[in-house]
């Protein structure tokens, strides 16, 4: 029975590599002759590293994705497009990138393998300049585009603001990238705006973002995520409602060099896994920083912050739970689309359970490709 379930996932990994592969040889071939596209481009990116943390030295990758986007340009300014990002997997172990999480994983088991291909985005929509973009599909929700002001380091970062609940891609929440969301989207002035929607079935999920850039380059941005918390996960989550919701603001700063952001958000619900059979949900508050400095061609470095804490007395953790987690970056940039980094993160965190706990230290290598109108 396993062998015969490890040759379906094998079969079904090898599958997907294939449709992908196929898909983009038949855009490529199209966009050249100029029948259906006007512009395609192909997209990822590539990044593994050392890492010492727990007095371990292991090599882990770090969210490596490979995807392509497509437009058409239609009638009276509308335009077409698509989207399509599998992410890939092909070196086990410990993975501190939030955004390597995917839709499936809810609380990680950490003894389960994780897929070779899965799927990060998958979008097609319409827009015009003046009446905005509808899109559909797995993307990123409204929530994130707030969220993501501070969402920016190399590997660490997004621990704090509520994004990947339960240590999942946001999708099943609509908080990350959204699963079965419909998002819409328009600019006016100064001013944008996100409304979303996910059409789950069985489940209501809503979000909404506004953002303001003002005159001396700072954007002030807020979002808010509510979502229907459906019965398989009432039936083994304790403490959970029937409703959870996120609300998050930001500031935003960039000029020359010099970048800053800073976000404080408020959520229902933080998802801790006690045991094998035990997992609890309590409301927390987060503050995520982020302060950037590109000091030129060739050296850029970061530094943050996340920090999380529970809003009321729970019988687990008697207000004793505290994420604290010091970031900084080293980027050195050997062409545009090649660097090494070094990443260091220091924790100050006090009950909390998983491998958001360790000091870590690593030093890896990234790179990316863009084939832009191929």
């Amino acid at each position: 029975m396993a062998k015969k379930q490890e040759y379906l996932k094998s079969t079904n990994m090898i599958r997907k590599i294939v449709f992908f592969t196929f898909l983009q040889i038949v855009l490529v071939s199209q966009a050249q002759d100029g029948k259906i596209l006007d512009s395609i481009n192909i997209y990822g990116k590539l990044r593994v590293h050392a890492s010492v943390f727990d007095g371990t030295l292991e090599l882990q990758e770090n969210s490596p994705r490979v995807g392509t986007s497509l437009s058409r340009n239609l009638d009276n300014g509308f335009q077409a497009f698509g989207q399509l990002e599998l992410g890939v997997h092909i070196i086990e172990g410990t993975e501190f990138n939030n955004d390597a999480s995917t839709s499936s994983e809810f609380i990680k088991d950490p003894f389960k393998e994780r897929d070779a291909i899965t799927s990060r985005l998958a979008i097609l929509g319409i827009r015009h300049a003046k009446y905005g973009s509808i899109s559909f599909g797995k993307q990123w929700g409204a929530y994130y585009d707030i969220a993501a002001y501070t969402d920016n380091f190399v590997v660490f970062g997004g621990s704090a603001s509520g994004t990947y609940a339960g240590n999942s891609d946001g999708g099943w929440k609509g908080t990350g990238r959204a699963n079965k969301s419909v998002l819409y989207r328009n600019e006016f002035n100064n001013f944008s705006l996100a409304v979303q929607s996910q059409l789950i079935g069985g489940s209501h999920n809503y979000g909404a973002s506004i953002q303001y850039k003002t005159p001396i380059n700072l954007l002030i941005g807020a979002a808010y995520n509510s979502a229907e918390i459906r019965e398989e996960y009432r039936n083994f989550i304790t403490d959970i409602g029937s409703n959870s919701s996120n609300f998050i603001l930001g500031l935003k700063y960039a000029k020359n060099k010099f970048g800053a952001a800073l976000t404080y958000s408020l959520h229902d619900d933080e998802f801790i896994q006690l045991d094998e059979s035990t997992v609890i949900s309590f409301p927390t508050y987060g503050l995520e920083s982020l302060i950037s400095y590109q000091h030129s061609n060739k050296l850029s470095v970061q530094a943050g912050f996340n920090y999380m804490k529970e809003t009321s007395k729970n019988s687990y953790f008697n207000t004793e739970y505290k994420l604290m987690h010091y970031i900084l970056d080293i980027n050195y940039y050997l062409d545009d689309y090649v660097k090494i980094y070094m990443s260091g993160r220091i924790d100050d965190s006090k009950s909390v359970l998983d491998t958001r706990t360790h000091n870590v230290f690593l030093v890896g290598f990234s790179y990316e490709f863009n084939f832009n109108n191929i």
